[in-house]
């Protein structure tokens, strides 16, 4: 979704947003939030945009949540004995 994001809007929007600030915080539902944030085209709201914002946002928060089920089911390495 990031890649997706990134690519669309260049690497320097990127760079500077407060999306990047949340997710490098860890703040994950936040960092999603904010790409909802980025459906403008010269100011005016674009329906196209608005779907591939929502569209992106759920793949991030997908994968997010998939990380985490993959981080719990992890054992800790004195539990493998």
């Amino acid at each position: 979704a990031l890649v997706s994001f990134a690519f669309n809007l260049g690497e320097g929007s990127l760079a500077d947003s407060t999306l990047l600030k949340k997710l490098n915080a860890g703040d994950y539902d936040g960092a999603a939030d904010e790409l909802l944030r980025w459906v403008n085209n010269d100011g005016v709201p674009m329906e196209g945009l608005k779907r591939r914002r929502e569209a992106e946002r759920a793949m991030f928060l997908y994968m997010a949540a998939r990380q985490d089920t993959m981080r719990a089911r992890k054992r800790p390495l004195s539990r493998l004995r």
